[in-house]
């Protein structure tokens, strides 16, 4: 039986600013509260531009009933900004 992830595999990373946070490795993100995503982007497995709010149709408010959310297989996270509310990525 091939084992399977419940989490990503770079550590947790607990976002609560507006700051722009980039230079991520992550493939989850799971908020503790309302937030509102002003920027999700990343890379596919090849390495071209990923804008996962347009990509996963993620309109940049989550709620807890959204948690959480993972990026396709092979692609990651590298910039989150938050417009309000709180995160935790991995």
């Amino acid at each position: 039986m091939k084992a399977r992830r419940l989490n990503g595999d770079t550590g947790a990373l607990i976002i609560d600013d507006t700051n722009a946070h980039t230079n991520l490795n992550k493939e989850v993100i799971n908020p503790t509260e309302d937030t509102v995503l002003s920027v999700c982007t990343g890379v596919d497995s090849k390495g071209d531009a990923a804008n996962f709010k347009t990509l996963l149709n993620w309109d940049g408010t989550l709620t807890t009933a959204h948690a959480p959310l993972t990026v396709p297989r092979g692609y990651k996270i590298t910039a989150i900004t938050l417009t309000s509310g709180e995160i935790v990525a991995y």
